[in-house]
């Protein structure tokens, strides 16, 4: 099994938006969560 997720900018929300399904994702989507507010990225 891999894990791993894909993240876009929704320009009509205004947010990034991921496809994370599998609780074993969390993790890799938490770092890149705050790695994209280290870089000023608000993420809604």
């Amino acid at each position: 099994m891999t894990k791993g997720f894909d993240a876009h900018y929704n320009p009509i929300s205004g947010r990034v938006q991921n496809n994370v399904r599998y609780q074993g994702e969390m993790p890799a989507l938490y770092a890149f969560n705050k790695w994209m507010v280290g870089k000023g990225i608000s993420l809604g």
